[in-house]
């Protein structure tokens, strides 16, 4: 995304955030150490987490009830969806 970005001529910040409401996969992206438990990790995951390790990327940690990004791909509960739809400004309280 970064690169077609760029290519269209938009300015691309030096750093872009990811916000994530699973901390494991927070917890991986920073810490480059390899467990047991992550081998089974596909390698395009490991590319992120060198992004990270870069400095290009940045993984944080967001609540899922403030997670904005439910909205567009997963189903929620009715007061969920008319709570995030009120936080994104598309209706109004």
């Amino acid at each position: 995304m970064r690169t077609l970005l760029t290519e269209l001529g938009i300015h691309v910040p030096s750093k872009t955030t990811i916000f994530s409401d699973n901390q494991g996969a927070c917890a991986i992206s920073h810490h480059p150490e390899f467990h047991a438990r992550t081998k089974h990790i596909d390698i395009t995951y490991h590319f992120l987490r060198d992004l990270v390790q870069a400095g290009v990327l940045d993984v944080v940690y967001i609540n899922t009830k403030l997670n904005l990004a439910d909205l567009l791909t997963k189903g929620v509960p009715r007061d969920a969806h008319e709570d995030l739809m009120y936080k994104m400004g598309i209706i109004a309280e």
